[in-house]
């Protein structure tokens, strides 16, 4: 038995004892969550918040989950609740419903929410980097790139503000970038090599060089990393169709399109995998 198991153990016997306990119930919950099991992790914090109406952190961590699966207007509501709950120490809560709006395509307001973050707490390297996620999303890839390496004076080691800088390069594209991308992402690499998104940032530059065998060999090691990562399947399928590999191509690019179908460039390439299969 691991720790976490023996902490579910503990709190599970306190649970037996008072029935009622909100504590317990949400050190059980992220015992639950340190062992992956989000939905019994959502469980328990319900529970906590059912005996414990203004459990401010109870909110803030059910609507992390909620986010993670991608139940973004439930996280959203329990972000505010957070906030409300715990309003002269709610910079968390104002950076994780950003996070929330962010993923829905509401930019302005996670832009909203992750400035209110930094006006609270101006050193909290996460809001800056989320603020510069958003503002990628609007466009802006030059406040992307301000925020992310804002986030990286604050705290050097947070592999996260490195990929936002590395999606602002990427996506402003000025001369000079490319090699900026590489350079982010292999930092983030070098912090924690199991953080799948930057080998697919990395990849997507190689794939731009036209350097398939590499474009192939990130987009691998962010699959084993992350198996469900759409765009790894993309440009790992997109580098077998040009280096001439047409059956890992086409079991590729068919996992992209069922992972995003909305993929033009990918739609037009298993296209042409059929035709030339039938020949």
């Amino acid at each position: 038995m691991n720790n976490y198991e023996q902490d579910i153990a503990t709190y599970t016997q306190a649970i037996k004892q008072n029935p009622r306990d909100a504590e317990a119930y949400f050190g059980r919950a992220d015992a639950y969550v340190r062992l992956g099991d989000i939905d019994r992790g959502i469980a328990d914090f319900s529970k906590a918040i059912k005996y414990k109406p203004d459990y401010a952190e109870a909110y803030g961590n059910r609507g992390v989950l909620y986010i993670y699966k991608h139940e973004f207007d439930r996280g959203i509501a329990d972000c505010t609740r957070q906030i409300s709950c715990m309003p002269d120490d709610a910079v968390r809560g104002y950076v994780n419903r950003g996070a929330a709006y962010a993923q829905k395509g509401d930019y302005d307001r996670a832009v909203a929410d992750c400035t209110e973050a930094i006006k609270r707490k101006p050193e909290f390297a996460e809001a800056y980097f989320n603020r510069g996620l958003a503002y990628n999303g609007k466009g802006d890839y030059e406040q992307c790139i301000a925020d992310g390496t804002t986030a990286i004076t604050i705290n050097p080691q947070l592999v996260e503000a490195y990929y936002c800088r590395a999606i602002g390069y990427l996506r402003r594209g000025k001369e000079g970038d490319f090699e900026a991308v590489i350079a982010d992402c292999t930092k983030a690499i070098s912090i924690n090599p199991r953080y799948a998104e930057a080998y697919v940032g990395r990849a997507i530059v190689h794939y731009e060089y036209e350097e398939y065998d590499r474009v192939v060999k990130d987009c691998t090691k962010a699959i084993a990393i992350k198996p469900e990562m759409t765009e790894a399947y993309r440009y790992r399928g997109l580098a077998y169709y040009h280096s001439g590999k047409l059956e890992e191509a086409l079991e590729d690019c068919t996992e992209a399109i069922d992972g995003d179908p909305n993929q033009p460039d990918v739609v037009q390439v298993l296209e042409a995998l059929q035709r030339l299969l039938r020949q």
